[in-house]
């Protein structure tokens, strides 16, 4: 078995994303990211976090610190 990655360029890419009080009882927000190399997904992940952010930027900023933790 092997993994085959595209015929791009060997960069890290990370992609993220994050959404305002996904969850309706707690009203925590869902983060996301993926992380791509060479076109290959080598590292994603999904999940509602622990704290309530008091803003869509305030999300934004902690699954890209997620996501930048995750690249390091």
């Amino acid at each position: 078995m092997k993994i085959c990655f595209g015929g791009d360029k060997p960069t890290l890419v990370g992609d993220t994303d994050s959404d305002m009080g996904g969850d309706i009882d707690s009203r925590r927000f869902t983060l996301g990211y993926v992380i791509k190399f060479a076109g290959g997904v080598v590292a994603w992940q999904s999940k509602l976090h622990k704290c309530v952010a008091l803003s869509t930027t305030e999300g934004k900023f902690i699954a890209i610190t997620e996501s930048c933790k995750e690249l390091l």
